[in-house]
């Protein structure tokens, strides 16, 4: 495997974009703008079912994501899912009636990542999979995936296959403030979409201090640099000024870097 690059061209047009959110804003209008872009892919946050999707996400929120998939998926857009997998909804994520349904309703991909609580709800460690659950998830997602009409991404077990994301070389992460982070899991910004163009943002030292990184450690056993290289994100981050989007998060960062040490 070769190692992934420091830096990427960034001198032509940025091509596919993906969006996660829980479909609520999405009205005809935006699925118009969306279907005429024709470079746009929305994933709808999915906790399982109605029972599990309503209560994480709110009364209404699943018979809603379902009603805007299909109509994304009528409009031509490229249309999936995305869920985290906690020890609350394992069985039901996992289960082929689950994934029936989402198909049925138009996804053509899931992203699917595990429960890592952080910032306020970091004590909340009981939504994270137990150890007999996690040594399950690869059997599993291997059965969905030659079983179902679906292409499915795993946190878990496929994150090798991109060589480790971060920071703008496979994708990046924008939260609802419009803080651009380099990875959904790795809460850490220096600047803001509202303020600054993509182009700039992923050419800040920041993005590049990240990808750097990469460069020098990942590989098929360590592709979440937050994981396995958490000194040099420390050091990266004090470097450039980053804020914590999630609060908390600094603090337990710094602890681990500390451990490395």
């Amino acid at each position: 495997m070769s190692p992934p690059k420091a830096d990427v061209p960034l001198d032509t047009e940025i091509g596919q974009k993906a969006g996660f959110c829980n479909g609520l804003l999405i009205d005809d209008a935006k699925i118009k703008k969306l279907a005429e872009m024709g470079n746009a892919g929305i994933a709808i946050g999915l906790d399982g079912f109605k029972e599990d999707t309503d209560d994480r996400k709110g009364q209404g929120t699943f018979d809603k994501a379902m009603e805007t998939m299909r109509k994304l998926r009528d409009a031509g857009v490229i249309v999936g899912f995305s869920a985290m997998t906690s020890r609350k909804n394992f069985d039901v994520i996992h289960s082929e009636a689950f994934f029936d349904t989402i198909i049925e309703n138009g996804a053509g991909f899931g992203w699917m990542s595990i429960a890592v609580p952080q910032g306020r709800a970091s004590t909340e460690t009981d939504l994270i999979p137990t150890t007999e659950q996690k040594t399950q998830i690869q059997g599993l997602i291997k059965n969905l995936k030659q079983t179902k009409p679906i292409l499915i991404i795993d946190f878990l077990t496929d994150a090798y296959l991109t060589e480790g994301c971060g920071a703008g070389r496979v994708i990046w992460h924008i939260n609802a403030n419009g803080d651009a982070e380099p990875c959904v899991l790795m809460p850490f910004a220096v600047d803001n979409i509202r303020e600054k163009s993509f182009l700039e943002i992923i050419r800040s030292d920041f993005f590049k201090g990240v990808r750097g990184i990469h460069q020098r450690h990942c590989n098929e056993s360590q592709t979440c640099m937050m994981t396995f290289q958490p000194k040099e994100v420390f050091d990266v981050i004090q470097q450039c000024g980053a804020r914590e989007t999630s609060i908390g998060t600094l603090k337990a960062l710094n602890e681990l870097a500390k451990k490395q040490e």
